[in-house]
């Protein structure tokens, strides 16, 4: 990581909360000096993302925190110019650079383990899929 910023880059999500929480010396050098050179770009579904998440703390928090989430929810917001639309062209040229990226911050959920399975869940009336039960 000692090499310099490359960028602008649009930030996700995850990227932003690794980054936030990083306590390495050289992902914090490294950050100070992006952002020196680049402004931060962050794309719209980022924004649905990060509110949402500070609307939960929100509702979770103790009332002498609030205080706090509603300012950095607001200061999140506060600069529209650096919140880019998602269309396909942007969602195309993410998708290139996110293959680009040899090991991304934080590993892919696996959501599919934790789903009930279709066949033998309560949904499924046991063994038998739904669409064989049915009187058609």
């Amino acid at each position: 990581m000692n090499e310099e910023p490359l960028g602008p880059f649009v930030f996700d999500t995850s990227a932003e909360s690794w980054l936030a929480r990083s306590e390495s010396p050289e992902v914090q050098h490294w950050l100070v000096s992006f952002l020196e050179r680049h402004p931060t770009y962050v794309s719209a579904v980022t924004v649905i993302e990060r509110l949402n998440g500070y609307n939960l703390a929100l509702k979770k928090a103790p009332a002498g925190s609030r205080d706090r989430l509603n300012q950095r929810r607001a200061s999140y917001v506060g600069d529209p110019s650096r919140v880019l639309v998602l269309d396909v062209a942007v969602a195309a040229a993410a998708a290139e650079l996110l293959a680009l990226v040899p090991d991304p911050p934080s590993p892919p959920k696996r959501s599919h383990q934790l789903a009930e399975s279709r066949s033998t869940g309560w949904r499924a009336g046991g063994s038998t899929p739904w669409w064989r039960r049915r009187p058609w």
